[in-house]
C-alpha cells in the first residue's frame, strides 16, 4: 500500500513519517500553540471503508480522552480533515521494552552500555502494574499487552503504555470480530483471546505475566506461531520456573509471574 499523503493540520507542523502499515500512517509533528512534539495517526481511506475498523479507530481516541496517567500515552486531539480520520497523541520518546535487554544480559544502545539491574526491572514492572491498575479500575481492557507497546523513558526507564487500538470496556457489547492470528501477537495473548472467549482484566494480567517471564528469562513460556499452537502450550503449562533460567530473580517476583500465568 502506498504511503498516505498527509493533509495540512491547523496548529500542527508535520515533521517526519515514523510508521506506516496497512491501517494507515503515523507522523511526528510539532504542536505550535504549546510547542511540543506529538504523534499524528492517520487512518487510510481503505481502512475507513471498513465500518468495524473505523469505529475502533474512533473508539481509541475516545478511550484515550478519558485517561490521564503518567504511565499512559496522553490524548491530544482527534477529528477528520479532507475525509481522513486522524488521532493525535503525545509523542513518547524512549526505548521499547522489546529492545530493552533481558534481565540476565547486557547490550549497547548508542554509546551507552545498558546492564539493567533487577531493581530497574522491578521498577519497570511496577510502573506497568500502576498503568494497568488505573485502566482496569475504569473497566477497560487493553487487549494487546506486549513489549512493543511499552516505551521506557529517561534514565530511570519510566514505562509508558501505548496503542489502545483494540482496547475495550468490559461491560461494552463488542462486535469487533478479532482474528487472533492478525489482530495481536499470539505469543502474549491470553487463552480467552486465543479462543475468542469473553475477556476481562485478567486477560491483560496474563499477557503481562508473559512479558515479565520473557524479559526476566530470555524465553517465552508458551511457544508457537499460530493461535492454536500457543493455546495448546498454555494448556500444558510445562514451562520451567523463571529462576531456573535466572537464579538472581527474587523468589517473590517469581511467584508473582507464576501467579499471573496460572489459569
Amino acid at each position: 500500500m502506498p504511503v498516505l499523503e498527509p493533509p495540512e493540520l491547523s496548529n500542527y507542523h508535520l515533521l517526519d513519517l515514523i510508521g506506516c502499515g496497512g491501517m494507515g500512517s503515523v507522523y511526528i509533528a510539532y504542536q505550535l500553540n504549546v510547542e511540543k512534539l506529538v504523534a499524528v495517526k492517520f487512518l487510510s481511506p481503505e481502512s475507513a471503508e471498513n465500518t468495524v475498523i473505523l469505529e475502533q479507530f474512533k473508539q481509541e481516541g475516545e478511550i484515550l480522552r478519558q485517561l490521564n496517567h503518567p504511565n499512559i500515552v496522553g490524548f491530544v486531539d482527534q477529528g477528520v480533515i479532507n475525509g481522513l480520520h486522524y488521532l493525535i497523541m503525545d509523542y513518547v520518546k524512549g526505548l521499547s521494552l522489546d529492545n530493552f535487554p533481558l534481565g540476565n544480559s547486557a547490550t549497547t544502545v548508542g554509546a551507552k552500555q545498558i546492564i539493567p539491574s533487577m531493581e530497574e526491572y522491578i521498577n519497570v514492572f511496577m510502573g506497568c502494574f500502576t498503568a494497568l491498575s488505573y485502566i482496569h479500575k475504569k473497566g477497560l481492557v487493553h487487549r494487546d499487552i506486549k513489549p512493543q507497546n511499552i516505551i521506557l523513558r529517561g534514565a530511570d526507564y519510566k514505562p509508558c503504555l501505548l496503542d489502545f487500538g483494540i482496547a475495550s470496556f468490559v461491560n461494552k457489547d463488542d462486535d469487533l470480530n478479532i482474528n487472533p492470528d492478525r489482530m495481536f501477537t499470539v505469543s502474549y495473548a491470553s487463552p480467552e483471546q486465543l479462543t475468542n472467549k469473553p475477556i476481562d482484566i485478567q486477560s491483560d494480567l496474563f499477557s503481562f505475566g508473559v512479558v515479565m517471564y520473557e524479559k526476566l528469562t530470555g524465553h517465552l513460556p508458551f511457544k508457537g506461531k499460530r493461535a492454536m499452537e500457543v493455546f495448546i502450550e498454555q494448556t500444558k503449562w510445562k514451562f520451567p520456573p523463571p529462576r531456573q533460567f535466572n537464579p538472581s530473580i527474587p523468589q517473590k517476583l517469581e511467584q508473582i509471574v507464576l501467579k499471573l500465568l496460572s489459569k
